[in-house]
């Protein structure tokens, strides 16, 4: 039997809760402003964030590792988008 189990995306809390466990950072890092504003623009798992938390033991090369992929991942929402406009007066 299949089961499917909603995980929600990660949240600027969220993201507090991961850096602190993978990172030690518990207090503001110059960093954080921009990745929760991006947090909230694009979808996230939690562990797609740790992913990129873990590659580097540098928090400032792990944190900007992390910008990197939310900016990726905005791009391609933009892209999506898009794609779906030009689409949507066509008829098959």
């Amino acid at each position: 039997m299949d089961m499917h189990i909603h995980m929600g995306y990660c949240t600027p809390a969220g993201f507090d809760v991961l850096t602190l466990n993978y990172l030690g950072i518990h207090d503001h890092h110059r960093l954080f402003p921009e990745i929760k504003q991006l947090i909230g623009e694009v979808e996230i798992t939690p562990a797609e964030v740790a992913e990129h938390l873990m590659r580097s033991e540098d928090v400032d090369l792990a944190l900007e590792g992390v910008i990197d992929l939310l900016k990726q991942k905005k791009e391609e929402k933009i892209e999506k988008k898009q794609g779906k406009g030009r689409n949507a007066g066509r008829t098959e």
